[in-house]
C-alpha cells in the first residue's frame, strides 16, 4: 500500500535543509567521538582490520604509537588512522605530478 505526501516547494525545501543539517551535525559529532577514542590492543586491531598477531607485529617494530598502562596497551584511534595512512597507496596522477614537479626544478 503506496502512500503519498503532498507539500509545497517551500515545505519539501525546509525538509530537505533540516534533514542535510542533522545528517551533517552527526558525521561532525561521530568524527569527534571517534578522535578521542582510546582503544585496547584487540578493539585496535579490529578497528585496524587486523589480526591481533599481525597488530602486535607492527607494534613490536615500533610502527604503531601506543601508551601501556599496567599490563594492558591502549591507542588512540587517530594514531591507528596515521599509521593506517603511511600504507595508502599514490595514484597515477599523485606520481605523475610528483614526477613533474622533480623536473621542473
Amino acid at each position: 500500500m503506496s502512500q503519498f505526501v503532498v507539500m509545497s516547494p517551500e515545505d519539501l525545501k525546509e525538509t530537505i535543509e533540516r534533514a542535510m543539517r542533522n545528517v551533517l551535525s552527526n558525521q561532525q559529532t561521530s568524527k569527534s567521538e571517534k578522535k578521542n577514542k582510546v582503544l585496547v590492543l584487540s578493539e585496535a586491531a579490529e578497528y585496524c582490520r587486523m589480526p591481533v598477531p599481525t597488530f602486535r607485529e607492527y607494534l613490536g617494530r615500533n610502527e604503531i604509537r601506543g601508551a601501556k598502562v599496567g599490563k594492558t596497551w591502549r591507542f588512540f584511534t587517530e594514531d591507528l588512522d596515521q599509521f593506517l595512512r603511511k600504507y595508502l597507496r599514490k595514484t597515477n596522477a599523485e606520481i605523475e605530478k610528483e614526477i613533474d614537479d622533480e623536473l621542473s626544478k
